[in-house]
């Protein structure tokens, strides 16, 4: 069974999206299909999709992005429900609240993360018991999965020089935030899909990921205008795993 710390990294990695200003960015209606494979053979497809409407979330509009993980059968997990749901602010691309679940029958992940900027905290409960609520410090530059894609999505990699490396401090999950740190490494062509292009390439230097050598972690996002994520691929303890993007829609 892929754990729920390795779909996370996946979560992350499949995101590294097109370079716009934020006065350009608009997420809404958009969904991502990707294909992840293990050792050749297809494991999983994971979406995301972003609501077209805004929602309130504590007096403030937000872009919500529902994030599925199909798991195949081939892994030996049939009955397994994979969600994740963000709310970021439509403004600044903060995140404001994350629904994390998961439950494949024999356990359950069912957590909901919320920022408190007012009372300088976040708070983690799980729907279960709601009154047990734990507190972590709010940090200002804190980011969810969704939001941290949104700070790449406006990166300028042509200003990066190989080896450079940039960070986000991500509200990860129940436990709290993680330093996470990329490297740049340059260019270089890249085959997906049914072609070959020029791909701008980063390696993930931290956190380490549960059962996933991190030294082999490569993400490869198209070196055009459009700055597409075209694959992610990494080494595990138990093989091979490779991420794909398979569609792109905007309704």
């Amino acid at each position: 069974m892929i754990s729920i710390q390795r779909w996370k990294f996946f979560l992350f990695a499949c995101l590294l999206i097109p370079n716009l200003t934020i006065s350009q960015f608009n997420p809404a209606g958009e969904e991502w299909v990707y294909k992840i494979s293990k050792d050749g053979n297809e494991a999983a497809e994971i979406t995301f999709q972003t609501d077209r409407q805004l929602q309130n979330i504590s007096n403030t509009k937000c872009y919500k992005i529902t994030t599925k993980a199909r798991i195949t059968a081939f892994l030996g997990v049939v009955n397994v429900d994979n969600k994740i749901t963000s709310w970021i602010e439509s403004q600044r691309f903060k995140a404001q609240k994350v629904h994390i679940y998961y439950d494949d029958g024999k356990s359950k992940n069912n957590y909901i993360v919320e920022c408190k900027p007012q009372q300088k905290q976040i708070e983690a409960y799980s729907l279960e018991k709601p009154q047990e609520k734990r507190l972590f410090p709010w940090l200002t530059d804190c980011e969810d999965f969704w939001s941290v894609f949104f700070q790449i999505r406006q990166k300028d990699f042509s200003k990066l020089k190989p080896n450079d490396t940039f960070s986000y401090c991500l509200l990860a999950d129940e436990n709290g935030s993680k330093q996470i740190v990329l490297k740049y490494l340059g260019k270089k062509e890249m085959s997906f899909g049914n072609k070959t292009q020029e791909c701008y390439i980063l390696s993930w230097v931290s956190p380490a990921i549960d059962e996933v050598e991190t030294n082999s972690i490569r993400i490869a996002v198209t070196a055009d205008k459009n700055q597409m994520p075209a694959k992610i691929y990494a080494k595990s303890k138990k093989g091979f795993f490779l991420g794909e993007l398979k569609s792109f829609s905007k309704k």
